[in-house]
């Protein structure tokens, strides 16, 4: 993420700001380095989905669903107050989909983990929201767009 603003901002040349607000998902330590595809990673995945009704549920030290949307939640509040008309963030998938539930859903106790694992994005994916004059809710515009790459 920061070498990709790193390379963005090689053409825009503006003052950059990072925000730990939006680190990647931080994942349980038996999993670190572990293969998505092995046994460990799939059983996390099985007992998140059981428990996908409790945000605040814990498989070992991970993050829960619940502090996930609370810091991209203070993220998306910090982003209110920018006086910059467009304000350009890189980010990982996790947060980028939780920014995109709370928009859809709100930041009240709703199905985030379902939007979570209902969305899919790729590499240099652009999404834009857009926060309308005087409104107090983001709008989600556009979701994971490649049309800048053109055609594939």
């Amino acid at each position: 993420v920061k070498d990709t603003a790193d390379i963005i901002n090689e053409k825009l040349n503006l003052p950059l700001h990072r925000s730990e607000l939006l680190i990647e998902y931080k994942k349980p330590t038996s999993l670190l380095g572990v293969s998505l595809d092995g046994r460990e990673a799939k059983e996390f995945q099985e007992a998140l989905l059981f428990h996908s009704h409790d945000p605040s549920w814990r498989f070992e030290d991970e993050e829960t669903m619940t502090e996930m949307k609370e810091r991209t939640g203070q993220f998306l509040e910090e982003m209110k107050k920018v006086l910059q008309e467009h304000i350009l963030v890189t980010t990982h998938s996790i947060p980028l989909k939780m920014m995109v539930a709370i928009t859809l859903v709100g930041k009240g106790p709703a199905a985030h983990y379902g939007v979570l694992q209902r969305l899919s994005t790729t590499n240099t994916g652009i999404t834009v929201f857009q926060l309308p004059s005087k409104a107090e809710d983001w709008k989600l515009l556009t979701f994971n767009d490649h049309a800048h790459l053109g055609e594939a």
